[in-house]
């Protein structure tokens, strides 16, 4: 039978570790393109 706790366990380390990189994607060009570094952009990157 299929241990149900442990794959929640793993669908909810899997969901943090992708929100983590699209919060490293979205920051990474706000930060290194100056194009995109305004205040209302760096707030933003702050909250996220």
């Amino acid at each position: 039978m299929a241990d149900i706790p442990r794959i929640f366990a793993i669908l909810r380390v899997i969901g943090y570790g992708l929100a983590v990189l699209l919060a490293i994607i979205y920051a990474i060009p706000i930060l290194f393109l100056r194009r995109l570094r305004h205040r209302n952009n760096l707030i933003t990157l702050n909250i996220s």
